[in-house]
């Protein structure tokens, strides 16, 4: 039996994460679509693991990286950011990633009320995820946003 589970990005996740994100589907479902350098994606990269409002965490199942996600957190509100490798799409992963993000948060006592994703209206699989865990969507001009609040009682 297998084992998922979140963990937290580390250093030597750069190259793992800057391939995913450059993957085609990821960028063609990003808002912004452009490939990203590799140079800008270490600055970055470097700058949010030492951030404490923006926790990046890859689900794993055994040893074997599937995905990432991560959040930024203001004022309570978390958005999310998901993604899979692209050989593990389809096969339920994006709905456990979502579920396990939502236990973290409740079981870490994370300073967070509010889960929020955006969702391209092109991206019917990320809406289906979001749909499934029971977020509430509401449309805007050039994507859909999903929200759910936490019980952290």
């Amino acid at each position: 039996m297998s084992f998922l589970h979140l963990e937290l990005a580390k250093e030597e996740d750069l190259l793992l994460i800057y391939n995913w994100v450059n993957d085609d589907s990821c960028r063609k479902n990003s808002f912004k679509q452009q490939k990203i350098e590799l140079e800008d994606h270490i600055v970055w990269y470097k700058n949010i693991l030492n951030r404490q409002d923006i926790l990046l965490y890859i689900l794993y199942e055994d040893y074997n990286p599937l995905g990432q996600i991560r959040i930024t957190i203001e004022k309570g509100i978390a958005t999310i950011s998901y993604s899979l490798d692209k050989n593990y799409r389809g096969q339920g992963y994006g709905e456990a990633i979502l579920r396990m993000l939502e236990i973290k948060v409740i079981e870490e006592k994370l300073p967070i009320t509010c889960l929020v994703g955006k969702v391209k209206y092109s991206n019917i699989a990320s809406q289906k995820v979001f749909e499934k865990l029971g977020y509430i969507n509401i449309k805007q001009k050039n994507f859909i946003e999903y929200t759910k609040v936490l019980d952290q009682d």
